[in-house]
C-alpha cells in the first residue's frame, strides 16, 4: 500500500511538473513539495481546489486539508454526517466548513 501511495505521489508531482513545463511561457512559477511529513493529513490526495482567499484546499480520505503555505489545517468528517467532501472539494463544500 504504501508502494502505490509512493506511486500515487510522484504520478502527482510528475504531472505537476509537466504542467509548469507547459505553461513556463506565462513567466516564473514556484513549485513546494508538500507532504505528510509537512502536515498534509494523508499522502493520497483526490482533488484539488485554491479558494478565493487563495487558501488551497485538498480533499483526502482523512478529510479536507487547507493549506496556507505556512501549514495545514485539517477539517475532518463529523460523526453522522455523510458528505462527499472527502472525494471532491466544491464550493458547497467550502461554504459548509467556512459556515
Amino acid at each position: 500500500m504504501k508502494i502505490l501511495n509512493k506511486r500515487l505521489v510522484t504520478l502527482f508531482c510528475s504531472l505537476l511538473l509537466l504542467v509548469q513545463l507547459v505553461n513556463a511561457q506565462e513567466g516564473n512559477k514556484y513549485f513546494r513539495n508538500i507532504s505528510v511529513e509537512k502536515g498534509l493529513s494523508q499522502s493520497t490526495v483526490f482533488s484539488i481546489k485554491q479558494d478565493s482567499l487563495g487558501f488551497i484546499w485538498m480533499a483526502t480520505q482523512d478529510g479536507l486539508n487547507r493549506y496556507d503555505s505556512k501549514g495545514f489545517k485539517v477539517y475532518r468528517p463529523v460523526d453522522g454526517i455523510r458528505t462527499d467532501c472527502n472525494r471532491t472539494i466544491s464550493d458547497a463544500c467550502l461554504s459548509i466548513i467556512k459556515g
